[in-house]
């Protein structure tokens, strides 16, 4: 009988049997960046992925809640390629085990960091925030100028 409790025990430990859910909302300037491939980080190791939705959402089931402070990686092919972002230090969890990441947060300190060499613009196309219009026409009218407008994505 001891022999079995303790096999169940070690069962547990190495095959956890109940899941935790860790719920993100990420932002930019208000809106929820969706399609975004994100990645879930605690202390260095890769924990989960997930797929935001069209508000920003997603949600990453864990085996253990490691710490509070998590790491996120995200990519999403905008523009005809790959544009991706690293998140390490911004995000801290609440005791539900919930956080709203607001984007602009890490892009002001990045365009500051630069020196102002990089712009606020260059950095939400290069991490896949804003994605040019589907228009390519050359020619200019109104319709056409409001197809090329950026939208946040």
């Amino acid at each position: 009988m001891k022999k079995t409790i303790l096999i169940l025990l070690i069962l547990t430990m190495v095959f956890p049997v109940f899941s935790q859910t860790v719920k993100l909302k990420i932002t930019y300037k208000g809106k929820g960046i969706s399609g975004h491939k994100v990645n879930l980080y605690m202390l260095g190791n890769q924990m989960s992925s997930g797929n935001t939705d069209e508000n920003g959402e997603v949600s990453f089931k864990v085996s253990k809640i490691l710490t509070k402070s998590v790491d996120l990686k995200g990519s999403k092919k905008c523009d005809g390629g790959q544009k991706s972002w690293d998140v390490k230090g911004f995000v801290t969890l609440d005791n539900n085990n919930y956080a709203h990441f607001k984007m602009e947060t890490i892009i002001k300190e990045m365009v500051e960091a630069s020196g102002g060499f990089m712009s606020e613009k260059l950095m939400a196309s290069s991490y896949g925030l804003v994605c040019g219009g589907a228009s390519k026409s050359s020619t200019s009218n109104k319709s056409t100028e409001s197809s090329n407008k950026t939208s946040v994505i």
